[in-house]
Order: C-alpha cells, then structure tokens, then sequence
C-alpha cells in the first residue's frame, strides 16, 4: 500500500512515497470518471506555525474535490 501525502510534512514524504500532484489529479479523474469515491486523508497535526503552511499546501488538492 502506498501513501498519497498532500503535504511535503506527513509522515509517508518523509518515507519517500510521495506522489506529485498531477498523479493525484489523474487518481481523482480516474476514480470519478468510474462513478468511484477518492478519499485522500492527511495523517498530520500541524503545529499552530506550520497551520498557514499546511492549509497552503493541502489547498489544491481541497480544488481537486478528492
């Protein structure tokens, strides 16, 4: 199984299993285009100074409607 961060902070970027956001944007057009669900979840409790930083990153994948 592999992980889909959408932050550069979350624990599976830090194991190098990262995806870019074109990977997950043809995931999510995939999986809708199938008439399927694409759950994306963030195992990550930013820090209250890394919150801007976090909601920064996560935002496109938010546009994505994952």
């Amino acid at each position: 199984m592999r992980c889909m961060p959408a932050s550069r902070a979350t624990a599976c970027a830090r194991a190098n299993n990262e995806f870019r956001i074109e990977q997950i944007q043809t995931g999510i057009e995939e999986a809708h285009a199938r008439g399927k669900k694409f759950f994306l979840t963030s195992n990550l409790l930013p820090h209250n100074d890394k919150v801007r930083t976090y909601l920064r990153d996560i935002e496109p994948i938010i546009a994505m409607r994952a």
